[in-house]
């Protein structure tokens, strides 16, 4: 009889720990999709987006304020893309001078794979960063 319990409270302890690890592996999953899904937004949207999440589990945002923060950015979204606009020849330029000055400092297999990088990313060396369409 005591063998029986001490098995039974083992394989509720087994299955209670598969539980978790279940459960723990499941919203892992669910938040490293939802990561994904925010980066293939726009970058403004997305950042948007982080600093609302930010701000909800930092300040405890009501449904409310997300909401009518939310609309703030939205209302403010064309605005920061025309200022945007506005700088991005001289971003661009000084991006360009920066990446010069980083590729004089790398080796050429370095280089060769820094370039890699920034064409997985979207850019060939050189070449400016696509705008957002939003």
């Amino acid at each position: 009889m005591n063998r029986n319990r001490v098995r039974a409270v083992l394989v509720l302890v087994a299955t209670f720990l598969l539980g978790v690890a279940a459960g723990g592996a499941a919203l892992r999953a669910i938040s490293e999709d939802r990561f994904r899904r925010e980066l293939h937004r726009p970058f403004p949207e997305a950042r948007e987006q982080f600093m609302l999440e930010a701000m909800t589990r930092r300040l405890g945002l009501s449904d409310g304020q997300r909401g009518k923060i939310e609309a703030i950015f939205a209302k403010h979204r064309g605005e920061r893309r025309r200022i945007m606009q506005k700088c991005a020849p001289d971003h661009e330029a000084l991006r360009a001078r920066v990446e010069a000055e980083i590729d004089s400092v790398l080796t050429p297999a370095q280089r060769a794979k820094h370039d890699r990088l920034r064409a997985r990313h979207g850019r060939k060396h050189g070449e400016p960063r696509p705008s957002s369409p939003h």
